[in-house]
């Protein structure tokens, strides 16, 4: 929101004059209509175990780059069967694809991995009625939309999720010197730092971003002196 303000000044243009009311207006600035979909996860990257998930957020934006947070809008979602959405995340099961409503201009919603590798092509559509027609003729049948419909002609976003066989997390203690050991002094006032990575025939995943936990197996030696970090960012973490 901003003010406007408007005086009468005298005869010399710049002394305000004081015998009229001085008017001021608040205006509110508000977004246009969607033209953009922004598409984006908190890791690219996942393993075929079936478990396997990051968070996917969807931001709508104006031709001016604002948030489109002014109107109540409908994201169509496809992606291929190597990957799935939560089940709660479709709004409405009779139209192909997953229907996710916006607020605000933005939602969110969990990939999970399947059981095969390969890339997972999601693909973010803006609805609109020409599209809802397309949608309703497929019926369920998604892959009748994916080959036969041109995205391009709608305003819509592409994200591609790595899906891999397996990645290793390598585990390393380091002394307070940060110099890698295999021992901490037993005397109540040692403190060891743990760093992880996540890894990929030997190197490190950094498109990964998502969560991990820390537990001590043999509480009566030792704990840790903090609570640990919860996510692990760029495929590492050197902070536990």
């Amino acid at each position: 929101k901003f003010l406007v303000k408007a005086e009468i000044l005298k005869d010399d243009g710049v002394t305000v004059d004081k015998n009229y009311q001085i008017i001021t207006k608040e205006l509110e600035l508000v977004s246009g209509e969607p033209s953009k979909v922004e598409l984006t996860g908190d890791s690219s990257v996942l393993v075929a175990n079936g478990q396997s998930k990051t968070r996917l957020h969807i931001v709508l934006k104006d031709k001016f780059g604002n948030l489109a947070d002014n109107a109540f809008s409908q994201v169509t979602l496809f992606l291929s069967d190597k990957a799935k959405f939560d089940d709660s995340a479709d709004s409405n099961e009779k139209i192909a694809g997953t229907q996710v409503s916006t607020f605000g201009g933005q939602s969110n919603m969990n990939l999970l991995s399947k059981n095969q590798i390969g890339d997972v092509d999601v693909v973010a559509v803006l609805m609109d009625s020409d599209l809802e027609q397309a949608l309703l003729d497929a019926g369920g049948n998604v892959n009748k939309v994916l080959k036969g419909t041109n995205f391009n002609k709608y305003v819509s976003a592409t994200k591609t999720i790595k899906i891999v066989q397996n990645l290793n997390l390598e585990l390393k203690v380091f002394d307070d010197n940060f110099s890698p050991t295999e021992g901490i002094l037993a005397d109540g006032k040692a403190v060891a730092h743990i760093g992880v990575k996540l890894l990929d025939n030997g190197k490190v995943v950094n498109s990964y971003n998502g969560p991990i936990s820390f537990s001590v197996l043999t509480a009566n030696l030792g704990a840790f002196s903090a609570k640990p970090p919860v996510a692990m960012v760029a495929g590492e973490l050197n902070s536990a």
